[in-house]
């Protein structure tokens, strides 16, 4: 699952839509298209994705970004 998959497959598990987390990121539909295509984003993205998500999911941004990391292949190990 690349980075764009697994933003689509966290918001449609909160039933929220590609579109809101746009909204939400302050960018266009289409970069998220572009990252379910496979690009990677900027870091700036990357780190409003993390907060989103961590908001949504309840968990502690640290956490969310060690799991978007893996998505683009970047393990991190917090301790």
């Amino acid at each position: 699952m690349n980075f764009g998959e697994w933003i689509r497959y966290t918001l449609t598990k909160h039933k929220k839509s590609m579109a809101w987390m746009a909204t939400e990121i302050q960018a266009s539909q289409s970069l998220l298209t572009r990252w379910r295509q496979g690009s990677i984003p900027r870091t700036e993205y990357f780190l409003r994705v993390c907060i989103v998500i961590a908001r949504l999911e309840k968990k502690p941004l640290q956490d969310i970004v060690v799991q978007g990391s893996k998505t683009m292949g970047i393990i991190i190990h917090v301790d």
